[in-house]
């Protein structure tokens, strides 16, 4: 049995979305694009929340660090809203602070 999405299957959805892509507009096509990018990040930072609750060594830690400063560039060279990048920023940034910290300790 194939799995249903919204009552019908992925392959119905792809055939439909097959037909209509070529009539929208460009503008709409890039806004999905863009929340895909920051479901992605939402994402990351969630995959982030949740190491941070774990009790790690420095090593790890060392690794966390670099990966928030990896997604951090990422949100600086992407197209997404101000506001989003400087949200996402943020959260990764106070969550380098507190790596930081427990490095220190």
């Amino acid at each position: 049995m194939k799995k249903e999405i919204r009552g019908k299957t992925l392959a119905y959805w792809e055939a439909n979305a097959n037909e209509d892509y070529k009539q929208t507009p460009i503008s709409v096509l890039k806004y999905i694009t863009i929340l895909e990018d920051e479901l992605k990040v939402k994402n990351n930072v969630a995959k982030s929340n949740v190491m941070s609750s774990q009790i790690m060594d420095n090593a790890q830690l060392r690794e966390q660090i670099n990966k928030n400063r990896d997604e951090i560039e990422k949100l600086l060279s992407s197209e997404l809203p101000i506001d989003i990048v400087k949200f996402n920023i943020e959260i990764l940034s106070a969550r380098n602070e507190r790596f930081i910290k427990q490095l220190k300790e």
